[in-house]
């Protein structure tokens, strides 16, 4: 789940739960993919998609989510999550965890 604090502003909540939506698709698609041979007829059509996802979810991460987020939490907020985010990848996570990615929670 994305930052916790974004679903209780009325001004990012259906943004946060939209997101959080697609974070968990994503992740289903990561699975499906990762259950794929190479050579499975279906793997690379699933790759292709699985990329357009991620690319469409970050674009609206940083067009609109992170933007709206920090006018609602606040700089100091912004800039706490992402020194912790920063901290977390930097130990070696490979994957946000809630609280430890960008605004706290899945990308």
């Amino acid at each position: 789940m994305l930052c916790p604090d974004l679903h209780e502003f009325a001004a990012t909540r259906a943004l946060a739960q939209r997101h959080d939506v697609e974070a968990r698709d994503l992740e289903s698609m990561i699975r499906l993919l990762a259950g794929r041979d190479y050579d499975d007829s279906e793997w690379l059509a699933s790759a292709l998609t699985l990329r357009q996802l991620v690319l469409r979810h970050v674009q609206e991460e940083e067009s609109e989510l992170f933007p709206r987020a920090q006018a609602v939490l606040g700089a100091a907020r912004a800039e706490e999550l992402k020194e912790d985010y920063l901290r977390h990848k930097a130990q070696g996570g490979s994957r946000s965890t809630r609280g430890n990615g960008p605004l706290g929670g899945t990308p």
